[in-house]
């Protein structure tokens, strides 16, 4: 009986182990997994296939491609062996051998089953898609995408390969990208949607990565890249072409971080990258032969071209005609390169508009009816060629390609059509950024008008920008946040000045102020796109919100993702999270965008106002000054109660040179404060060019709302003088005439902002939290002084954190409880890192708050005085402004902050800070305090201290 039961005990136990080895085996658990397994083996695992669908599971396809094969030699029903068959094709598919795969196709016979007629369609479309026949390859990938979903459901890995397979069929093909953006990501849903799905992605991070370089998320499509790769490096097969093309995307991509940054370091850092990435992908092709290595010399061609390296680019190009003697040219446009070469030498000598235009012209007049080419190099070869026209002033010719241009891809034929003809729906709603080549037109006509004085051509230009102006509010931007900033800096800033210089004129031409109001909506459209979706009001909207919970998990997915970015999280092993967390994103303003379609119109959208709307909310006393700084050309537009100024200068680079040199006066320094004389003639030069009109048309405005751009948010228009029209030499500082003493300034990122958080009104009794160091670390010492006068004004209203009280625990703590939060520590921020800015809760740069920490804070303060340094400075970034610690406090909900625009004086900020609260408290509105407390400070002070240096670098942030 013991012996029965131990050889019992042994058989049970060998049982489970060969149980348990069995379930470990890769390639048989897979066969377990409903959202993977073909519909052939739903009723059990057909045991014919299992090695060869194992096999085929692991992506190990040679060995599948056997297996299948002698599966074929067996006996087999018809549903067997249709099944074999199929797959044959797809592991040759998924080679790249379609020759192949198209011979195993042709074996098939009817009547196909169901899952097998998928299965086919689904080949014949990759197959298609391979073979550069993009209708076909459309037309059966839909049919398997149909079908798959009534089989498997939409969360199957068929499902997430045909719908890659179609958002990147779409990418390449159509002529415009919006069904590319609908299925990329539907299949990313499906693979991030099952942790073991992942490994099959690859095609579709690549896809993804495409869809978010072509929406400006350039982090994304980093992002994306890393996934590809890794997805590659980890499995048991090295996908030759696929890795090469990812190396090769992340190489384009690195490249366009590198054409949009500004800081020279930085982008030579990029562009090195850049071009190992491309030589790697060149690199890594050469071990296969294969059609995509087309694209893959395209993206480093084009990389020498723009660098300017001759031998490189000469070299590649003779690569890639030799490689197009192996197989038809399906990406190997060298005319097109040709002409990309001597477009960017253009700045270099004046001789290469007749080549560039040659080329492209070659180019665009043998592809344009070729159906089957990317849609790409043809949208750029029309709009390279108009571009050229237009700067040898044959402004016909520039027309002719800018119609063509904007109807591109859709039924009409711009030749000879009219404006009005052209900007119809169809048109309009086909593209997303066709707004660019809107204001393009019209800039082109603009220039026209110079040259031939007809006034009917401002009737035109007018038609576009007004068409123009329906299309960007017709339709949000993307809401993420890379993306956005992106787009600003690559079109942005074109697309608003050219706007400006139109609508300019035109208004120079009439007075019309239906041209301000135009003016406003471009000025006002792309600035702090980001900043207001976080901190929109909603005590006005009269709308139906989402739950606090949903709007909490925008804040917080967007602070996760931000810290990812922040540590160059898309670099290493888990930059997954960052997909997903995007893909959460997504999700939850498309829920938005359904179920709350007012909100989602009032906070994601951002309709703009008209400004007649906005001179009613304004009080008799304000003025709104906005700026818009280009290239050439800046605009200012002034608006009062009663009144409104459009003006333009063309001084940019001299504007931008004063205002450095005036920074460098403002500078600590441990020698004596710079000389008077020097000073002066720097500051009026400032005044008479940013603040002159305003004191010449809008005398009786006592509160201007500034709202900068670029540099001009580094700037304290507080400190600039009105020049002494005697023109005696003022010789110190104490007697200059500061435009302080005049008015009373507001610093706003937009109009919008301004409106959100301008009504607010402040407690008559404040209370108030305080933070600073211990007196014995000689940390600011004179900020317990400044922190007992506050005390003695706000009596039992003041609660103090001081030495180990001092804490980010206790900040927390005070979020809810308190009207106003001061902060006397020291601080740093970084101008080349959005994401380095911090705030040290303890001496020697210790127990750090960094901005994107605050802005995962709810913070129910009215106001937060930031008297430490550089908490107004930060990269700038356009139409976004500077991501500073004050900008952090305003995305937390922060109503209003002081903040400091360089390294403030701690003795005189001690000084100053004590006047502000005392005219808080009798009570003044916060922003006149603060200016009355400069006033009062600039009052008692010598000719050293009443250097701007000392007193101007707080400002008042709303």
């Amino acid at each position: 009986m013991k012996t029965n039961r131990t050889t019992y005990y042994i058989f049970l136990f060998a049982l489970l182990f060969l149980n348990f080895t069995y379930c470990k085996n890769p390639k048989n658990a897979l066969f377990t997994e409903g959202y993977l397994i073909d519909a052939i083996h739903k009723e059990g695992v057909n045991d014919i296939f299992r090695t060869a669908d194992g096999f085929k599971y692991t992506q190990d396809y040679v060995k599948a491609a056997q297996a299948f094969e002698q599966c074929l030699q067996q006996n087999l029903n018809i549903g067997d062996k249709q099944y074999a068959i199929n797959q044959l094709a797809f592991v040759n598919l998924s080679m790249n051998e379609d020759s192949t795969a198209k011979m195993w196709l042709d074996k098939l016979t009817y009547p196909l089953s169901k899952t097998a007629l998928a299965d086919y369609d689904y080949n014949v479309g990759v197959w298609a898609y391979h073979t550069f026949k993009p209708k076909m390859a459309e037309v059966y990938l839909r049919k398997a995408m149909v079908a798959y979903d009534s089989i498997y459901g939409s969360k199957h890995l068929k499902m997430g390969l045909c719908l890659t397979q179609l958002g990147m069929l779409y990418y390449e093909f159509a002529q415009v990208p919006d069904s590319a953006y609908y299925y990329m990501p539907l299949a990313n849903v499906v693979f991030q949607s099952q942790p073991n799905l992942r490994k099959y992605s690859g095609e579709c991070e690549l896809g993804m990565s495409w869809v978010s370089y072509s929406r400006f998320d350039n982090e994304g499509s980093l992002a994306h890249c890393e996934n590809l790769l890794q997805i590659i490096n980890k499995s048991k097969t090295w996908e030759i072409p696929l890795y090469a093309r990812g190396m090769s995307q992340k190489g384009r991509t690195m490249k366009k971080k590198g054409e949009l940054e500004s800081d020279e370091i930085l982008k030579k850092h990029f562009f090195n990258d850049a071009k190992d990435l491309l030589e790697e992908a060149i690199k890594i092709g050469h071990q296969t032969i294969h059609i995509r290595q087309q694209e893959i010399f395209r993206n480093a061609i084009m990389y020498y071209a723009q660098i300017n390296d001759s031998m490189k680019f000469e070299l590649k190009i003779k690569e890639l005609e030799q490689l197009l003697t192996k197989q038809p040219n399906r990406f190997g446009q060298i005319d097109w390169f040709r002409g990309m070469w001597f477009d960017f030498r253009q700045n270099e000598r004046k001789t290469t508009y007749p080549e560039t235009i040659y080329w492209y012209r070659k180019f665009w007049s043998i592809y344009k009816q070729d159906t089957i080419r990317e849609r790409r190099p043809m949208a750029d070869a029309t709009y390279i060629l108009y571009a050229n026209y237009k700067k040898i002033n044959q402004f016909d010719s520039a027309l002719y390609f800018i119609k063509h241009s904007i109807t591109l891809g859709t039924t009409l034929n711009g030749k000879d059509l009219v404006w009005a003809d052209i900007l119809v729906p169809e048109v309009i709603n086909s593209k997303k950024l066709i707004y660019n080549s809107c204001i393009e037109a019209a800039d082109c006509l603009l220039k026209q008008y110079y040259k031939e004085k007809d006034k009917k051509i401002l009737n035109d230009v007018f038609i576009i920008l007004k068409k123009t102006d329906e299309l960007m509010f017709s339709k949000p931007l993307i809401t993420d946040e890379d993306a956005i900033l992106s787009f600003q800096k690559e079109y942005g800033d074109k697309i608003d000045v050219m706007a400006l210089e139109t609508l300019f004129n035109l208004y120079k031409n009439s007075n019309d102020i239906l041209y301000c109001d135009y003016a406003f909506k471009f000025i006002e459209r792309m600035k702090s796109l980001i900043l207001f979706r976080n901190i929109v009001s909603e005590k006005n909207i009269n709308i139906k919100h989402p739950s606090v919970q949903l709007i909490d998990s925008i804040r917080f997915i967007n602070t996760d993702i931000n810290k990812l970015k922040s540590i160059g999280e898309y670099r290493n092993n888990s930059s997954f999270s960052l997909s997903s967390l995007q893909t959460q994103l997504d999700d939850i303003y498309a829920t938005i965008k359904k179920d709350y379609p007012d909100y989602h119109k009032a906070h994601v959208v951002q309709p703009i106002p008209n400004l007649q709307s906005v001179q009613k909310k304004l009080n008799k006393d304000d003025v709104l000054l906005f700026y818009s700084l280009g290239q050439t050309k800046w605009y200012i537009l002034i608006v009062g109660k009663n009144k409104v100024k459009f003006i333009e200068k063309d001084n940019v680079s001299e504007l931008n040179q004063k205002i450095k040199e005036f920074r460098d006066f403002l500078k600590p320094s441990s020698n004596l404060p710079n000389n008077c004389a020097e000073y002066e003639p720097i500051a009026s030069y400032l005044y008479k060019n940013l603040l002159n009109d305003l004191t010449i048309h809008f005398k009786s405005s006592k509160n201007v709302i500034v709202i900068p751009d670029k540099l001009l948010n580094l700037l304290p228009f507080e400190a600039l003088t009105i020049p002494n029209e005697q023109g005696n030499k003022v010789k110190n500082f104490k007697d200059l005439d500061y435009f302080v003493y005049h008015y009373n300034v507001t610093y706003s990122a937009s109009w919008k902002i301004f409106e959100n958080n301008k009504d607010y009104v402040f407690p008559a009794k404040p209370t108030l939290a305080a933070f600073t160091y211990a007196q014995e670390t000689n940390e600011l010492p004179n900020s317990q002084e400044e922190i007992m006068q506050m005390k003695n004004i706000f009596g039992n209203r003041l609660t103090s954190f001081i030495g180990v009280n001092c804490s980010k625990k206790n900040l927390n703590n005070q979020f809810q409880h308190v009207d106003i939060l001061h902060l006397s520590l020291h601080a740093a921020s970084n101008p080349t890192d959005k994401f380095d800015n911090k705030i040290y809760f303890a001496p020697k740069q210790k127990d750090a708050l960094y901005g994107f920490d605050i802005i995962n804070e709810k913070i129910n303060i009215p106001l937060v005085v930031l008297s430490a340094c550089q908490t107004a400075e930060g990269k700038i970034e356009a139409g976004e402004g500077t991501f500073s610690l004050s900008r952090a406090f305003q995305q937390s909900g922060v109503k209003n902050v002081i903040a400091s625009l360089w390294k403030i004086d701690n003795a005189t900020t001690a000084q100053i800070m004590p006047l502000f609260y005392k005219n808080v408290c009798q009570p003044t509105k916060p922003s006149l305090a603060l200016t009355q407390a400069k006033r009062a400070f600039l009052a008692k002070k010598d000719k050293i201290l009443s250097h701007p240096r000392y007193w101007a670098g707080l400002i008042y942030i709303n």
